[in-house]
């Protein structure tokens, strides 16, 4: 092995002059150890997702059997990304940019959170779709759900955009004079780098199952057009595709005689020639054990050939471009666990008990029935069988009461059957760490309010688990994104950078060289998600204040004392800021405070008003009465007394 001479581009090499394991063997080797470890999870995955999609094996029914699937799993898990996608991206700045104190950066926090957004707001995905990261967000929160990991590619492309100019041109008359014509639509062509943010399939991603994180391998299909225009920006070996392309020219004729085979081409488009890419980050051994390349970038197309060499990693951060994260952490594990493992089986369970109790329904209506074809008039009466309100014809030899048709066997709703769909029903919830309220039902039987507290509560520590879990995670992917910009700043769109800092600010980074900007951001700064933790502060926060504030309103020596000390302006500020309302929006302007005191004569009137009618001034404690948002109202302020009993709330509200 060590004395082939390489002779095509995209053959097959020897990791180092005098190893005897080759480079594809190397990557073989990895994916197949990765990919054993990963059958049980990728069998359980497709359970999961066959749960989400209402997709089960009903193949053991007989014909008219119920084939029902109840969409308990979709419900809960559109719930679940609802409450982090609001929580962590809807209630403005979601993460902050901390400053070291001795930074040099040219931009100070708020400019940095700005030029980052322009570039987090639009973000390409795998399939080349401009998203933001919150949607992107919303369908890895799907995946961690259902498939254990929610797995992140960040890196960019170049990718051509098209500007259009508008250009006057000159018309020569008569006489010499040269006149201003009228303007021309001209379109330019620019190559320009834009981030992307993959949300990479669990079954094509391949990490070390040790843990120890010694390769990463991501298998994903490109089309052949797609490939040629990487290896044109450099990312892959130019002679190594097109030595794909003309093992495709092979392929075709070779497939000619198939096709003459009633063969469905379809499948396979002679003009979409389809590359399979398998790219490893990470270190490769010899067949000693003994490191040869260490945090390389290799890839192979279509298990044979190298169209990149080992090379040393290409973003300047120097980490690998993942971030992976799960939902529910098994300790030691490297794929974790799922948090719908369990609730999905359920799931399956319930669709069988429902079934069974809608086809009891449907039989004990209609039931088995039989007939006597000879005492018919014409007996094509009963091919297609006997419909509701049909009138048969019987021959004059039938004697009178006797019957041509009768109901031999009737069907029945077993009697625990409803108890067994409920105390599934029930498992299902616990196990998705949701309840009836936040599916949108209520309970089938009485519940104490103090239950339904309880119960909150105690999901509530698993939720409060997750996000911080999940946050910690996001500062990664963050930290990631903005490294990624700031190498590739010199050829990204000059819009993004002066529609966000402005052009002081993009002066400021122009003088920059992009090394020094790199190494300042990168050792200087950092950032902190805290868009969940804040919500579940700030409703525990409105939650302390509501409840000093009622046990002030009814004792006057607190009361007299609390209003010598606090400002009542001031705390209604800050518990409106608690529920996401900005006081600066709704107060009154120059106008409106030079007749303040004409509107505080009016207000008794309107309270009189009010006291006739049922309303807030007949009974000062009730939130509730007509003009105060009736019960709507009240349940905004219970359900954000408790995070996780506001689940639903938050996730639909908006």
């Amino acid at each position: 092995m060590a004395d082939q001479v390489r002779t095509t581009p995209g053959e097959d090499r020897p990791i180092s002059p005098n190893s005897e394991v080759s480079i594809l063997n190397s990557i073989r080797e990895f994916r197949k150890e990765a990919k054993d470890a990963k059958k049980h999870r990728m069998y359980v995955n497709q359970i999961n997702k066959n749960a989400y999609l209402g997709k089960q094996d009903f193949s053991h029914k007989r014909k008219g059997q119920s084939r029902e699937f109840l969409p308990k799993t979709p419900v809960a898990i559109e719930q679940l990304t609802a409450f982090i996608k609001r929580g962590l991206t809807q209630f403005g700045a979601w993460y902050d940019v901390e400053l070291s104190p001795d930074s040099p950066s040219p931009l100070a926090s708020h400019e940095i959170r700005s030029l980052l957004n322009c570039f987090l707001d639009n973000c390409y995905t795998s399939d080349y779709q401009k998203e933001n990261l919150a949607t992107i967000l919303t369908d890895a929160i799907k995946v961690a759900a259902l498939e254990s990991l929610a797995i992140f590619k960040v890196h960019g492309f170049q990718k051509p955009e098209r500007r259009f100019v508008a250009k006057k041109g000159n018309i020569s008359v008569t006489g010499g004079e040269i006149l201003q014509g009228e303007a021309v639509l001209e379109t330019v062509t620019r190559n320009a780098w834009n981030l992307r943010v993959d949300l990479i399939r669990p079954e094509d991603y391949y990490p070390d199952p040790t843990g120890r994180n010694m390769y990463e391998i991501h298998e994903s299909e490109l089309d052949l057009s797609s490939v040629k225009r990487l290896a044109s920006q450099g990312i892959y070996d130019k002679a190594a595709v097109d030595s794909i392309e003309e093992d495709y020219k092979k392929i075709e004729e070779d497939s000619r005689r198939p096709g003459d085979m009633q063969q469905d081409e379809s499948q396979n488009p002679s003009f979409r020639r389809r590359v399979v890419i398998t790219e490893l980050w990470g270190t490769l051994l010899d067949e000693n054990g003994d490191i040869t390349h260490e945090n390389i970038f290799c890839a192979m197309a279509n298990d044979k050939y190298i169209i990149r060499a080992p090379q040393p990693n290409p973003f300047w951060h120097q980490k690998s471009p993942f971030v992976r994260f799960p939902l529910i952490r098994v300790p030691f594990s490297v794929w974790h666990k799922a948090l719908f493992d369990h609730a999905s089986q359920l799931n399956m369970a319930l669709n069988e008990v429902f079934n069974l109790i809608l086809d009891g329904g449907i039989s004990s209506v209609w039931g088995i029935k039989q007939i006597r074809i000879d005492d018919l008039e014409d007996p094509r009466q009963a091919t297609d069988g006997i419909a509701q309100g049909d009138t048969l014809a019987v021959k004059n030899t039938l004697p009178h009461g006797t019957k041509v048709l009768e109901t031999v066997s009737e069907g029945e709703v077993p009697r625990d059957s409803m108890a067994v769909f409920e105390m599934v029903n029930r498992e299902f919830m616990a196990a998705a760490l949701t309840t009836e309220l936040k599916l949108g039902s209520l309970p089938a039987k009485q519940v104490k309010a103090t239950e339904i507290v309880e119960l909150s509560q105690s999901q509530s520590l698993t939720i409060d688990s997750l996000v911080a879990d999940v946050e910690g995670y996001m500062t990664e992917l963050l930290e990631k994104i903005f490294l990624t910009v700031l190498q590739n700043l010199e050829v990204t769109p000059s819009e993004y950078i002066v529609n966000s800092v402005g052009l002081d600010g993009a002066f400021r980074l122009a003088q920059m060289d992009k090394a020094t900007r790199f190494a300042t951001f990168a050792n200087f700064c950092s950032f902190k998600v805290h868009g969940l933790s804040s919500i579940l502060s700030r409703v525990r926060d409105f939650q302390k204040m509501s409840s000093l504030l009622q046990m002030v309103t009814v004792n006057p020596i607190l009361l007299q004392s609390f209003y010598k000390r606090y400002s009542g302006d001031r705390i209604l500020s800050h518990m409106m800021k608690t529920l996401n309302v900005n006081p600066e929006r709704i107060e009154r302007d120059h106008e409106e405070l030079a007749r303040i005191d004409r509107d505080m004569q009016e207000l008794p009137a309107f309270q009189n008003l009010t006291s006739q009618t049922g309303g807030a001034g007949g009974n000062a404690g009730n939130v509730s009465g007509p003009g105060t948002g009736g019960d709507e109202g009240a349940a905004e302020i219970s359900a954000l007394s408790n995070p996780t009993a506001s689940l639903a709330g938050l996730g639909n509200s908006q």
